[in-house]
C-alpha cells in the first residue's frame, strides 16, 4: 500500500494534477487581490493549509523522481540541478513564511527608532489575575469575503476565520472565541434614549455676579433615578428629596419642584426672568438659566443613552482603497458562567488600540493590528530629503540620510529607491514618508536565511540551464535533434 503511493506521487500524472491546482489557485487569487485587496488573496489563497499542501505536494514529488529517474548520474547532471533548484525554492519560501517578519518604521527628523510594527495583524491577548500574566499574540489572516459555516465545527475551522484561543494558566480558566469580522466600518444609531439631563456652571462667576463665560463652564449630568450635588445645592431626577431641587420628567416636559426659590430666565437673558418660590411646581426647557441660592446653573440640554451598531460598508481591503477606514473583529470573551461581548478595532499599519476590562476576577487587555517588533541596533534620522517636479509639489525622488548605532559603533548610510541598507539581517528600504515631510517610512525586511535559500536555488537554476548545452542526452538536446531533422526534411521538398 505505501509502495503504491509512494510510486503514484512520483507519477507525471500527479505532478500535473498539482500543477494544475496550483495554476488555478494562484489565477484565482490574482482576482481576489484586484477586487479586495492582497490581504484578502492571503487570508483565502496563499495562507491556506490546502495550498501550503499543494506545494508540498509537488516538492515530495520533485524529491521522489530523483531517486525513480536515478538522476544521482553524470549524464542526468543538469535535470538534477533543476530538480534541486525547485526544492530549494520552496524550502526557502517556507523559511520565508514561518521564520521571516517584515514591517515598517517610522523616524522623525533629528530621531533614532528601534521598533518598526509588523506587516501582519495579531490579536493581542494579555490577561492577569493580580498574580500572574499570560500573554499571547495571535497571528490573523481574515478576510471579509470568508464564507460562515456556523453549524458545522470541522468546516468552520478549517475554512473560515474562526479561532478559539483558551487558557488554564492562571487561577481561573478563560477562552476568546471568534465571532465576526468587519471590514471598513462606520457606526449607525440604531436608539436614543433619554437618560437624564445636563447642567453647566461657572459657580465663581456666579457668585461675582458676572456672565458666565462658555469656556469656563463645568459641565454635569444627573441620571433618572440619581442624585447630583453641584455648587452647595442637591439635584434629582425622579427621585426626589427634601432640600433639594427636584426634576421629574412627565409627558415629555420637564417639571421642577424645588426646595429653594428659583429664579429662571432664557438664554439669553432678558429682563429680570421668572422667579418661582419654594414649592411651587413649573416648566423648564432646554438653555434656560437657574438661578439658585446665589448660584447660577443652565439646563442645557436632555442626556441621551444611544445604542450604535457598526456596518461594512466595503469588504475592499486594499490599502489603495480610497474609502478604506477600520476593521472591527468581535470576539466572545468566557471565563466559566460570565461571558463578555468585545468588538475590537483595527487594521494592517495603524498603531493598535487596546481595549481593557475585568471579568469573573480576571483583568483582559485585548487589541487587534500590528506588533512591534525590535531590532538590535537603532537608526538615526539625520536628514530626509525630498525632490519634486519642477512646478509641481509631486515627489520626483526621496532619500534618507541615516546613522546605523550599534552599541558605540555608528556607521553612515544613504537609503533611496535602489540603495538598500542591509545590516544583521534586516534590510530597510526607502518606502514612503510623512505627508509633512517631517521624517521618513522604511520597510523593514528580517529574512536572511528565507534570501540565501532561495538564492541558492536560483544559483542550481543556473546552473541547470548552463549544464543543458553540455550533456547530449538531455530534454534540450533531443529537441534540437527533432528540429534539426525537420528543417533537412523541409529543405529536400521541391518547392511549387
Amino acid at each position: 500500500m505505501i509502495n503504491k503511493i509512494i510510486n503514484y506521487l512520483s507519477t507525471m500524472k500527479f505532478a500535473t494534477i498539482m500543477l494544475l491546482f496550483f495554476a488555478f489557485s494562484i489565477g484565482y487569487a490574482t482576482f481576489i487581490e484586484n477586487d479586495f485587496g492582497a490581504v484578502s488573496a492571503q487570508a483565502l489563497i496563499y495562507k491556506m493549509w490546502w495550498f501550503e499542501f499543494i506545494i508540498l505536494s509537488l516538492a515530495i514529488s520533485l524529491i521522489l523522481n530523483i531517486f525513480k529517474r536515478k538522476l544521482f548520474r553524470k549524464e542526468k547532471l543538469a535535470t538534477l540541478m533543476f530538480h534541486f533548484s525547485f526544492i530549494t525554492i520552496i524550502l526557502g519560501a517556507a523559511v520565508t513564511r514561518y521564520v521571516s517578519y517584515e514591517g515598517m518604521m517610522i523616524i522623525k527628523e533629528g530621531e533614532s527608532q528601534d521598533v518598526f510594527l509588523s506587516s501582519e495583524t495579531f490579536l493581542s491577548l494579555k490577561v492577569h489575575d493580580e498574580i500572574n500574566k499570560f500573554s499571547y499574540d495571535h497571528n490573523l489572516n481574515l478576510s471579509a469575503i470568508t464564507k460562515k459555516f456556523d453549524n458545522t465545527p470541522i468546516l468552520k475551522h478549517l475554512f473560515c476565520n474562526y479561532f478559539n484561543l483558551n487558557s488554564n494558566k492562571l487561577s481561573k480558566s478563560f477562552s476568546v472565541e471568534y465571532v465576526d469580522f468587519l471590514t471598513n466600518v462606520k457606526d449607525s444609531v440604531i436608539s436614543r434614549n433619554v437618560s437624564g439631563l445636563t447642567l453647566t456652571s461657572s459657580l465663581e462667576n456666579s457668585k461675582k455676579g458676572t456672565e458666565i463665560s462658555i469656556e469656563e463652564m463645568t459641565t454635569k449630568d444627573i441620571l433618572f433615578n440619581e442624585e447630583l450635588y453641584f455648587g452647595g445645592v442637591n439635584f434629582t431626577l425622579n427621585n426626589p428629596s427634601e432640600n433639594s431641587v427636584n426634576f421629574s420628567l412627565k409627558e415629555e416636559k420637564l417639571i421642577c419642584l424645588s426646595d429653594f426659590d428659583v429664579k429662571v430666565n432664557t438664554m439669553p437673558p432678558s429682563g429680570n426672568g421668572t422667579l418661582y418660590k419654594k414649592g411651587e411646581e413649573f416648566v423648564i426647557k432646554p438653555m434656560s438659566l437657574l438661578e439658585i441660592n446665589g448660584n447660577r446653573y443652565m439646563f442645557a440640554d436632555y442626556s441621551y443613552k444611544e445604542e450604535k451598531e457598526i456596518f461594512s460598508i466595503s469588504k475592499n481591503m486594499s490599502d489603495s482603497y480610497n474609502g478604506r477606514t477600520i476593521d472591527a473583529l468581535v470576539l466572545n470573551v468566557s471565563s466559566a458562567n460570565y461571558q463578555k461581548r468585545v468588538t475590537i478595532t483595527g487594521r494592517k499599519g495603524i498603531y493598535p488600540t487596546t481595549k481593557e476590562f475585568k471579568l469573573n476576577g480576571l483583568n483582559f487587555s485585548l487589541s487587534y493590528g500590528p506588533i512591534f517588533y525590535k531590532t538590535p541596533f537603532q537608526i538615526h534620522l539625520k536628514d530626509f530629503q525630498l525632490e519634486t517636479y519642477p512646478g509641481s509639489m509631486s515627489p520626483a525622488s526621496f532619500a534618507s540620510e541615516v546613522e546605523v548605532i550599534d552599541g558605540n559603533k555608528i556607521t553612515p548610510y544613504r537609503i533611496f529607491m535602489n540603495n538598500i541598507l542591509d545590516y544583521k539581517g534586516f534590510r530597510f528600504f526607502q518606502a514612503s514618508y510623512e505627508e509633512d515631510e517631517s521624517g521618513t517610512i522604511l520597510s523593514v525586511n528580517h529574512d536572511f536565511w528565507g534570501t540565501l535559500i532561495t538564492y541558492i536555488g536560483y544559483f542550481f537554476m543556473m546552473l541547470g540551464m548552463i549544464l543543458v548545452f553540455f550533456y547530449k542526452k538531455t530534454r534540450f538536446n533531443n529537441l534540437t535533434e527533432r528540429l534539426n531533422k525537420l528543417i533537412s526534411i523541409s529543405l529536400l521538398l521541391p518547392f511549387p
